[in-house]
């Protein structure tokens, strides 16, 4: 249920998210705003929250230990959860090797100006073994879904994300 569940997420996102972006910005309530909040707040919630047992841990991933690492780093500027989680949802991909979702999340990205390398959330890559540092202390790398993670995997993902955005 949980998988089949978690497919529904993204179709939503890049159907209905440039131009929900645009209705949100324009102060319009539309079909794209409602679609895009379901998929947000209903969709994702079950998702995230199917379960609540310790060996099945669906609340999070690499996305959101990449966002809680960045946390911990002190940095100019303001940047909201959804952005740096989009950032961290590129690492995921490059850190399971899905190069196709990777191209076709960032381009989705680039498009929301939504940032797609470390530089648009205040970070460097010389930031990257502090961050690997401070995933070490979250939930999601704790509960090493579903594998335990590594620093070296995890930095190699952080830098490819990061390679892949200062392409486009």
């Amino acid at each position: 249920l949980g998988l089949a569940l978690a497919h529904t997420c993204s179709e939503p996102l890049f159907t209905y998210g440039v131009q929900g972006l645009e209705d949100v910005r324009q102060d319009l309530s539309s079909e794209a705003v409602k679609q895009i909040a379901l998929d947000i707040v209903v969709n994702t919630g079950y998702v995230s929250n199917l379960t609540n047992q310790n060996d099945y841990y669906y609340n999070s991933s690499v996305a959101h230990a990449f966002y809680n690492a960045t946390c911990s780093i002190p940095r100019e500027g303001t940047y909201l959860h959804g952005e740096v989680v989009s950032l961290g949802v590129l690492v995921l991909f490059a850190y399971t090797g899905d190069t196709e979702n990777l191209k076709r999340y960032a381009a989705f990205n680039k498009q929301m100006g939504l940032p797609v390398t470390l530089e648009q959330v205040g970070l460097f890559e010389s930031d990257i073994p502090a961050l690997c540092e401070y995933a070490h202390a979250t939930n999601e790398w704790k509960q090493g879904n579903p594998e335990p993670f590594t620093d070296e995997k995890v930095a190699a993902a952080i830098k490819a994300a990061n390679a892949y955005g200062h392409t486009l």
